[in-house]
C-alpha cells in the first residue's frame, strides 16, 4: 500500500463539518482511508465521526462511522460503489455526546488522513461508450431489472 497524506484536522466541542482535502477516486470499489489520532485523550470518549467524500454527484461512496486511535484504524468508503466523477473533497464531521463535558474539558481531537491512492482500471469485459451504442454503432436496448436501479443491456 502507498499510503497518501490528505490532511489533518482539528475537532473542538464547536467544530461542524470539516473539510480534509482532496483524494482521488478509482471508477470502482471505493477507496481505504486511515485514521489516526494525533491528539486527544485516547482512546476518545467523547465523540465519534462522519467521514465521506463529496463532489458534484454529491456522497457518490456513502458515509461511514469511524473513531480515532492512536495506532490508527483503515476503513473502506465506498465498498461496492463507484464514482462517475473520479475526484472529490474528504470531508469530516463529529458527532459528540456531550458538549458539555468537551467544553469543560478543553480537550482538542486532532485527526490525520491517509488514503491508499487507487490504481484501479475497469475490468477488460466493461465497454465505455460515449453513448449507448455498440462499437458497430447499433443503439444498446435498456431495460431496468428490479428497483435497486440496476441496468441490463
Amino acid at each position: 500500500m502507498a499510503w497518501k497524506r490528505i490532511g489533518e484536522i482539528a475537532c473542538t466541542a464547536t467544530s461542524d463539518v470539516l473539510t480534509v482535502g482532496p483524494v482521488v477516486l478509482p471508477p470502482m470499489n471505493g477507496i481505504e482511508v486511515k485514521v489516526t489520532q494525533l491528539g486527544g485523550r485516547s482512546p476518545w470518549p467523547y465523540s465519534f465521526g462522519l467521514l465521506w467524500a463529496e463532489n458534484s454527484f454529491g456522497r457518490e461512496l456513502g458515509t461511514i462511522k469511524v473513531f480515532g486511535t492512536r495506532e490508527g484504524d483503515v476503513y473502506r468508503l465506498g465498498a461496492g460503489l463507484s464514482s462517475l466523477l473520479g475526484g472529490g473533497v474528504l470531508k469530516f464531521a463529529p458527532r459528540m455526546y456531550n458538549l458539555r463535558w468537551l467544553r469543560a474539558s478543553g480537550e482538542v481531537w486532532e485527526l490525520r488522513f491517509d488514503y491508499d491512492e487507487p490504481r484501479v482500471t475497469l475490468p477488460q469485459d466493461r465497454y465505455r461508450s460515449p453513448g449507448f451504442e455498440r462499437g458497430d454503432g447499433l443503439s444498446l436496448p435498456l431495460i431496468a431489472v428490479g428497483t435497486s436501479g440496476r441496468l441490463r443491456f
